[in-house]
C-alpha cells in the first residue's frame, strides 16, 4: 500500500520480487507474471497455487521419510536452479540466495508439487535490483539461520543451512531452537538436532528406515555444518536426498499428497505460521 514509514522500501523489494522471479523458470519456485498497479497500492500477480503450507503439514499430517526427502530434494533444486541454473539480463548467473528457507514458506499441492514461496528478502546478483541488500538489518527467521548470517554474509550455504532444519522438522516433527553463534554451543545444537533425528528413525517399524537414519545424519551433518565451506551445495544435497530416497518404503509424494491435502484444505483455512517473529522475520541491527 501507499501509505507507511517503510513504503518506499517495501515497493523497491516488491519491484525486485517481480523481476527475479521473472527470470526464474524451475517447476518448484512460484510462477510471477506481472507487476500491477492497484488502488491502494502495487501488487505482483503470481501463479495461484492451490495447497497447503509445509508447517501446517508438519504439525497435522506429518510425511513419512521418503516423502520428507522428496520434498527437501525439490526445494534443493529450486535453490540450485535460482542460484546456478537462471540467467540474469548479462547472460550471468543470478546468483539468488532466498534468505528465508523455512516451512511456511513451502507449499504443497494434492498433484505432489512442491513450490517454494516469498523470495520477498532475496538477494541476488542483478545489476537492476532497487532495494538495498540489508540497510544494516539483518532479514530471515531465526530458527533457520545459518551462524555466518549473523555477521552479514550472505552465501548460498545459508540456503543450505536453512533447508537442513526444515529437514529435520519433517523427520521428527520438532522445532529446535536458534542455531548458535558461538562454535561450541553449536556443536551441542547439532548434536541435539541428530540425535532427536536418529531417536525418530532408528524406532520406526520399517527395516528400511532404521537403515537408512545413519546416510540421512550424515546428509544433515554436513548441510548444518558450522562452518559455511564444509557445507553441499544445494545440487548435492538434491543428489544425496535421490539416493537416499531410493531406499525408503512408499507412499511416494503424488500419492501421499492426493490423500492428505485435501483433507487438510477442507479441515481448516489456510494460514501461514510466522510465530518466530511478528512478521515472520528478524529485524536485528547487524553487529559492528
Amino acid at each position: 500500500h501507499y501509505e507507511g514509514a517503510q513504503v518506499d522500501e517495501i515497493a523497491r523489494r516488491l519491484r525486485d520480487e517481480a523481476r527475479m522471479l521473472g527470470l526464474i523458470r524451475h517447476r518448484a519456485v512460484v510462477g510471477v507474471n506481472s507487476l500491477v498497479p492497484l488502488r491502494d497500492g502495487w501488487g505482483v500477480v503470481m501463479e495461484y497455487i492451490a495447497g497447503t503450507d509445509l508447517s501446517t503439514i508438519i504439525k497435522q499430517a506429518r510425511p513419512n521419510e521418503g516423502v520428507s526427502i522428496e520434498i527437501v530434494e525439490e526445494i534443493a533444486a529450486a535453490l540450485d536452479s535460482a542460484y546456478n541454473g537462471s540467467l540474469g539480463p548479462d547472460g550471468k548467473p543470478l546468483r539468488l540466495i532466498h534468505r528465508d528457507i523455512k516451512p511456511a514458506n513451502v507449499r504443497i499441492t494434492r498433484q505432489g508439487e512442491v513450490k517454494l514461496l516469498d523470495f520477498g528478502v532475496a538477494t541476488a546478483e542483478l545489476e537492476s535490483r532497487e532495494a538495498a541488500d540489508n540497510n544494516g538489518l539483518l532479514i530471515g527467521s531465526a530458527r533457520y539461520m545459518a551462524p555466518e548470517r549473523r555477521t552479514g554474509e550472505e552465501t548460498h550455504q545459508a540456503d543450505v543451512f536453512a533447508l537442513g532444519v526444515v529437514l529435520a522438522n519433517l523427520l521428527t516433527g520438532k522445532r529446535f531452537k536458534e542455531p548458535p553463534v558461538d562454535p561450541a554451543r553449536h556443536s551441542r545444537w547439532l548434536g541435539t538436532v541428530l540425535e532427536t533425528v536418529r531417536k525418530s528413525m532408528e524406532t520406526s517399524d520399517d527395516p528400511d528406515v532404521r537403515q537408512a537414519a545413519a546416510r540421512v545424519r550424515l546428509l544433515l551433518l554436513e548441510m548444518l555444518a558450522f562452518d559455511l565451506h564444509d557445507r553441499p551445495d544445494a545440487r548435492t544435497v538434491e543428489k544425496g536426498c535421490r539416493r537416499i530416497r531410493k531406499s525408503l518404503p512408499p507412499p511416494w509424494m503424488r500419492d501421499w499428497a492426493d490423500r492428505t491435502v485435501p483433507r487438510l484444505l477442507e479441515s481448516q483455512p489456510q494460514a501461514v505460521d510466522d510465530s518466530e517473529t511478528e512478521a515472520g522475520y528478524v529485524f536485528e541491527e547487524m553487529p559492528s
